[in-house]
């Protein structure tokens, strides 16, 4: 009787780590697609204000965009301002927002570096399955396009 209970709980011990390391790696994927989901959220509210709005140039007055259904908040409340750097033959703009109201909502930081030169446009887009910054499983995905 000993010897058969103690192969059955090694057994449902060994069913138990098997179960525990299959859910922790399906909500790692899980963080990886919102992610995912949230740079390229990120990418096309640049690519539509780019396109439609021209909100990226040196000599725009942009001074705030609304991206996804609306107004989205940044972390702090408000709209994301933009951040405009201008070096020698480019302008890089930096904005960021979140998917949500929530610290633990996805969020996504986005770089458009408009290079005068070339006439060439780099829309970078780093999203994060959370905006908290010291949460250990924080994970980032990137997407990049160039026109």
């Amino acid at each position: 009787a000993v010897l058969t209970s103690s192969i059955l709980l090694s057994l449902g011990i060994a069913i138990f780590n098997i179960a525990s390391k299959q859910v922790i790696l399906s909500s790692v994927g899980r963080d990886s697609h919102y992610a995912f989901y949230a740079a390229d959220s990120g990418l096309e509210c640049a690519l539509y204000w780019d396109y439609q709005q021209n909100a990226f140039n040196a000599d725009s007055s942009q001074l705030a965009i609304n991206c996804a259904y609306g107004t989205v908040p940044t972390p702090g409340g408000g709209v994301a301002p933009l951040t405009k750097t201008t070096g020698a033959g480019s302008t890089q703009t930096t904005f960021d927002f979140s998917l949500g109201l929530d610290q633990k909502d996805p969020c996504t930081t986005v770089t458009v570096t408009k290079d005068t030169v070339t006439q060439k446009t780099t829309v970078e887009s780093r999203g994060y399955n959370t905006c908290e910054d010291g949460n250990p499983r924080r994970i980032e995905r990137a997407v990049r396009a160039r026109y």
